[in-house]
């Protein structure tokens, strides 16, 4: 029986590679079974990680930035030198697990610590710069990272703005003299969701109390977001249809962000790290798949890496067992079955830990074999 290995990260906990070799060590030993290790991301927290392991030869490069809130942190980006392309994490500098629960807040987070990891990855001159935009702190639309690049947000009665909660102020939006990243590098954006910028699916709305936002707060960012998009379509000649567009929200709204200030392509991050991984080659040859997460919910099938793994091993008919922290989404298709942490006694000592994971994939790979046997 061959398996394949393919989890997202299990935030909190594991990297989408720890997580594999976790699972490679629980499976391994057994001369009928064969594993295929192809850990996942969408471009949230491990995103890097995840590109290194896929790409020979690519470098971890340690580079300044700055976190939500300002402070400098030793941060990294990666280089893929064959491929003449640089790698950008967002969460590694502005990311939701840099800051304390009592840190938290949208109003406040910034993206602006981003730009010295752009900036370092630029000086490079690659052909593209791919940036991973996942598990951010932020909902300011890129304000903060465009601001740090030298956009001037000029504010209703004079000054400037000064916060993400002061974007309901914002009269209007003036460029740099000069190009904020070096001209003639393409630019990729990879969203983990496909959320629209603004509405009740929008950044504010679903991510805004996720990162320590209340009510008020999140109508607050709300109409800063709105206002953003009003003013990089006057002043920018930004595309009228960007805040609407399929993962405009990632990142509290980098995503749209990065399209409107530097001229970025979205892309689905799921899709765009299954090509660099091999995965429909992985899945051809599959008799089953194990994939998973932290949390598995309806976010998961909205453009999140387990809920592409699973799309994909169930448009070629394999089956799947997804394991998790903990499941809110219950399957509606026979060939795929979903095992979380309640499956076992759960730890006193907090998160899910290695015992539990290879614990999981053990009863993971009998559910395999036994749907696999039915095919």
């Amino acid at each position: 029986m061959r398996l394949l290995l393919a989890p997202n990260a299990f935030k909190g906990s594991f990297s989408a590679v720890e997580v594999a070799e976790i699972w490679a060590a629980a499976l391994a030993g057994r001369p009928d079974r064969v594993l295929d290790v192809v850990p996942m991301s969408d471009g949230g927290d491990g995103f890097a990680e995840v590109i290194r392991r896929h790409r020979a030869g690519a470098l971890e490069v340690a580079a300044r930035a700055r976190d939500a809130l300002g402070r400098p942190l030793a941060a990294a980006w990666t280089w893929d030198p064959a491929a003449d392309v640089a790698y950008v994490e967002s969460a590694r500098a502005i990311g939701l697990a840099r800051l304390t629960p009592e840190e938290r807040d949208p109003r406040v987070a910034s993206s602006a610590g981003l730009a010295g990891l752009l900036r370092a990855a630029a000086a490079t001159a690659p052909r593209e710069i791919v940036v991973g935009l996942g598990g951010s702190a932020t909902v300011d639309g890129g304000w903060g990272l465009a601001a740090a690049l030298g956009f001037r947000f000029a504010a209703e009665g004079g000054g400037v703005v000064e916060s993400p909660a002061d974007l309901p102020r914002l009269a209007g939006i003036e460029p740099p003299a000069a190009p904020a990243l070096p001209p003639g590098i393409r630019l990729i954006a990879l969203a983990d969701v496909a959320s629209p910028l603004l509405g009740p699916r929008g950044a504010a709305a679903v991510f805004g109390p996720q990162k320590g936002a209340g009510p008020e707060a999140v109508q607050r960012l709300e109409r800063g977001l709105e206002r953003l998009a009003e003013r990089w379509t006057a002043d920018l000649d930004a595309p009228r249809d960007l805040a609407g567009r399929a993962g405009a929200g990632a990142a509290g709204g980098l995503g749209a962000g990065l399209a409107a200030f530097l001229g970025a392509r979205l892309e689905p991050g799921a899709a765009a790290v299954a090509r660099r991984a091999g995965l429909e080659a992985a899945l051809a040859r599959a008799d089953g798949v194990l994939t998973g997460e932290g949390r598995y919910d309806d976010q998961s099938a909205a453009g999140k890496a387990t809920g592409a793994v699973v799309a994909a091993a169930r448009a070629r008919g394999v089956p799947v067992v997804v394991i998790c922290g903990e499941s809110a989404l219950a399957p509606s298709d026979p060939g795929v079955t979903v095992l979380d942490a309640r499956d076992l006694t759960p730890r006193p000592d907090g998160p899910l830990g290695p015992p539990d994971l290879a614990a999981l994939a053990a009863r993971a790979a009998d559910r395999l074999a036994a749907a696999a046997a039915r095919r």
